[in-house]
């Protein structure tokens, strides 16, 4: 009785830390990634002045450009081994994608785009950042995806390939390299 006890414990444990950062993440916009129908219209996000980023704008999915997209947050631990398998992913496919990484955090007095230029420094982010504003306009053209979420789109916009959780280098190419010929 006891270890049956015990096993039934250690298994909700477990549910609940891998549903953590989509029940948080969910407080900010997000869901469970079910909403998407492949097609997105185009949305204007403002960048982060960070490493390999700079401020202003970018218009997702980027026209004309296979573009993958990273949904991640600064408080999600599985967004950092995320980050890495898509740098060691964009490291072998060069030019061929554009990366844009964003968050869609609430911007308070406590919180700001210096901490997520800093995270993504801290984090070996090398591309674009960006911060998706109070309305959540991408994450609700994405679906309202879970994180760490990355979608890839072919050069007409349309979505090739969505990946929750964190994605495997090798298939990150894969997947590119199918959009890119």
């Amino acid at each position: 009785m006891r270890r049956r006890a015990f096993l039934a414990g250690v298994g909700a444990a477990g549910t609940a830390g891998l549903a953590g950062c989509g029940m948080v993440e969910r407080m900010y916009g997000g869901g469970d990634g079910d909403d998407s129908d492949g097609s997105v219209t185009r949305v204007t996000v403002s960048t982060i002045d960070a490493r390999g980023s700079d401020s202003g704008e970018i218009t997702v999915p980027v026209e004309g450009s296979p573009t993958l997209v990273d949904a991640f947050a600064t408080w999600c631990s599985p967004c950092k081994p995320a980050l890495d398998n898509l740098a060691a992913a964009r490291q072998q496919v060069g030019s061929d994608v554009v990366f844009v990484s964003s968050t869609n955090e609430p911007l308070t007095g406590d919180f700001g785009r210096e901490d997520i230029a800093e995270w993504w420094a801290d984090h070996g982010g090398e591309w674009t950042v960006a911060h998706d504003g109070n309305n959540s306009e991408l994450f609700r053209e994405l679906g309202r995806p879970s994180i760490p979420t990355a979608v890839l789109f072919d050069a007409a916009g349309q979505e090739a390939w969505r990946h929750t959780g964190i994605p495997e280098t090798e298939t990150v190419i894969d997947e590119i390299q199918s959009v890119t010929g």
